[in-house]
C-alpha cells in the first residue's frame, strides 16, 4: 500500500505495473479506478540467498559483471574491497552475461567446461574462487520464473496486454541498482517496457512518510477498498506460465 501511495501513476487513468523484487515479489497493477495485487515466492536468490557463493549487498560483494573473452570483469560495492561474494545484483549482471556471451542455453544449462565446475567470476590467489554453479542458475530460473509469470497472470486479470502499461514502476533499493537492460535480457520484464521503467528507491518509506505527513487517511482506505488481491497459488494460468518462463527467453510482448 506504501508503495501505491508513492506512484503518482496510480492516481491517473493510465494504467501502471509496479514490481517490487525481493525474496517476496509483490505487483500491482491498475490505475485510480481499479487495482489489482498479488505476491510470488520468488525465494532468495534476488538477495544472494541458496547461492553458493552469495551474499548479502554488503562491501566487497560483487554487483556487476561484464565477461570478455570467456573471463569476467566484476565491479564491487566499495569497488576498493576486494570480492567476497556475488549479491542479487550481481547475480542478475552475471547471468545476463551468461546468456549474452551464449555460456548457458535457453534450458539455463551451463556449457562445457563450466558446467561440471562453475564459472569463475574471481579466481584468488590461493586458487579458490568465486563462481556461479549449476545450482545457482536453477535457484535463478526459479525466482525470475516467479516474477515474470507473476506480472503476465496480474495483467491477464486486469484485462490488460504489456502495450496497454504506460508505466512500469521498480521498487526498492535492490530494483534501483538493477540494469534494466538486464532484467529484458533475462525475461523477468519484457523489452517493450524498457522506455517506460521508472525506479523509485525505498518507496515503501517513501509512502509511509507522505502518510504521516500529510495524514492522507482517505486515499491509504481508497486504496483498501479498491484493492483487490490474486491468489496466484489458485490460478492455472499461473502454473502454465511459470513453466515456460523457466526457460532463457524474452518475456512476451502481448
Amino acid at each position: 500500500m506504501a508503495d501505491v501511495v508513492a506512484c503518482e501513476g496510480f492516481e491517473t487513468e493510465e494504467i501502471c505495473l509496479l514490481l517490487d523484487l525481493g525474496t517476496n515479489g509483490e505487483m500491482v497493477i491498475g490505475n485510480k479506478d481499479r487495482i489489482l495485487t498479488a505476491s510470488a515466492a520468488a525465494g532468495p536468490a534476488f538477495e544472494g540467498g541458496n547461492i553458493i557463493c552469495g551474499t548479502a549487498s554488503i562491501p566487497g560483494s560483487i554487483c556487476q559483471v561484464k565477461i570478455q573473452n570467456q573471463k569476467a570483469i566484476v565491479r564491487t560495492i566499495k569497488s576498493e574491497m576486494p570480492p567476497n561474494g556475488i549479491c542479487g545484483t550481481g547475480l542478475i549482471s552475471a547471468m545476463a552475461q551468461l546468456k549474452q556471451n551464449k555460456l548457458i542455453n535457453e534450458d539455463g544449462e551451463l556449457k562445457h567446461p563450466y558446467h561440471k565446475n562453475g564459472f569463475p567470476l574471481w579466481i584468488f590467489e590461493n586458487g579458490e574462487k568465486i563462481a556461479l554453479y549449476q545450482k545457482d542458475i536453477r535457484e535463478f530460473q526459479l525466482a525470475k520464473s516467479a516474477i515474470a509469470s507473476a506480472c503476465k497472470v496480474l495483467c491477464m486479470n486486469g484485462n490488460a496486454t504489456y502495450k496497454d502499461i504506460k508505466k512500469l514502476y521498480i521498487a526498492g533499493g535492490f530494483g534501483t541498482h538493477i540494469n534494466k537492460y538486464d532484467l529484458a535480457v533475462l525475461g523477468i520484464i519484457p523489452r517493450s517496457l524498457l522506455p517506460r521503467l521508472v525506479t523509485l528507491g525505498n518507496s515503501a518509506i517513501r509512502g509511509c512518510c507522505r502518510y504521516a505527513i500529510l495524514q492522507e487517511k482517505e486515499e491509504m482506505l481508497s486504496i483498501v477498498q479498491k484493492g483487490e488481491t490474486i491468489n496466484l497459488a489458485m490460478d492455472p494460468k499461473f502454473s502454465e506460465e511459470f513453466m515456460m518462463n523457466m526457460m532463457f527467453e524474452d518475456a512476451y510482448e502481448n
